[in-house]
């Protein structure tokens, strides 16, 4: 019975050790998952505005710019759930960065890389540069 007791006493503080760890693991996922969404929010509302305005892939793109695609000039601008810092203007060759983690930009191109809207308006820029 002394034994279980010990046991018992010893193993809480591994199990409480073990459970916050895992939820600050699940917190900065889901922290990825919501930045990554936002960054890819914004480099789809810029291809609109890009094409919209008849802009270069390399023309640099500001979240004001893209006020009438975020519900109003009034809307509150995105930014990284890590940091408190927007995402900097950005080009729609470049796409959005984010400050707070590189992991959240690499996750980005990959996720950027299966659009295929994105290769076809580049590539299609890049010809028209090498025609003229």
């Amino acid at each position: 019975m002394r034994g279980k007791l010990i046991l018992a006493i010893v193993g809480l503080p591994s199990i409480a050790a073990l459970t916050v760890a895992g939820i600050n693991l699940h917190r900065r996922a889901a922290m990825e998952t919501k930045c990554v969404q936002q960054m890819g929010m914004l480099w789809d509302m810029a291809r609109s505005h890009m094409l919209e305005a008849s802009l270069s892939v390399d023309t640099p793109i500001s979240q004001a710019d893209l006020w009438q695609f975020m519900g109003g000039p009034f809307s509150t601008n995105m930014h990284c759930p890590l940091g408190p810092s927007e995402y900097s203007p950005f080009t729609f060759r470049n796409g959005p960065k984010c400050a707070c983690s590189e992991a959240h930009n690499e996750a980005l191109g990959k996720m950027v890389a299966r659009w295929p809207a994105y290769k076809m308006i580049v590539e299609r820029e890049d010809r028209e540069r090498k025609a003229k």
